[in-house]
């Protein structure tokens, strides 16, 4: 997608609010068997847009349209494999779970004017992240202290693995 729609996009929308929809965290019982986390383990995230929604706003008078924008994000901490290639990378299916912190976030965005459905793919895929990327932030350091994991620095942006693909 070109800049241009993308920007017609950013012109147009304004953060009205952003709110965590759902939250799970967990340490399995294979952890509680092993005591404490290894020393080689490897953390997988997951980052990924679900799905928008696009439409007349009903609850507001300030703007005629809402836009609505779900992000999934996860941490994964898994106990070190290497995969069957040898090439140093974890095997995602044969790696015991050790703890799992995932949550899907809503970044809702008020408009005065629909600027196409072009425009609105490309800044769900390329913009929401970056509104909710603070809040997943704190929440994923706050609960890998409360669940005495160790602390996980992340970058302070990322992009959604499905930039590429169109969400729902």
């Amino acid at each position: 997608m070109s800049d241009a729609v993308l920007q017609k996009a950013i012109e147009c929308l304004r953060v009205s609010d952003i709110w965590q929809r759902e939250a799970s965290a967990q340490l399995s019982e294979y952890l509680d068997e092993l005591g404490d986390l290894p020393e080689r383990h490897d953390v997988l995230f997951k980052h990924v847009v679900l799905r928008s929604l696009w439409g007349k706003s009903e609850e507001t008078e300030e703007a005629p349209y809402v836009f609505k924008v779900q992000v999934g994000l996860g941490a994964r901490f898994v106990e070190s494999a290497k995969s069957s290639k040898g090439d140093g990378e974890p095997d995602i299916k044969s790696a015991p779970m050790l703890a799992q912190i995932e949550c899907v976030y809503v970044a809702e965005y008020l408009s005065e004017i629909d600027p196409g459905s072009d425009a609105l793919k490309a800044f769900a895929l390329e913009n929401a992240s970056y509104h909710i990327w603070p809040y997943w932030r704190e929440y994923l350091a706050t609960q890998c202290f409360r669940m005495n994991l160790p602390k996980v620095n992340l970058p302070l942006r990322s992009f959604a693995s499905n930039q590429a693909a169109n969400p729902k």
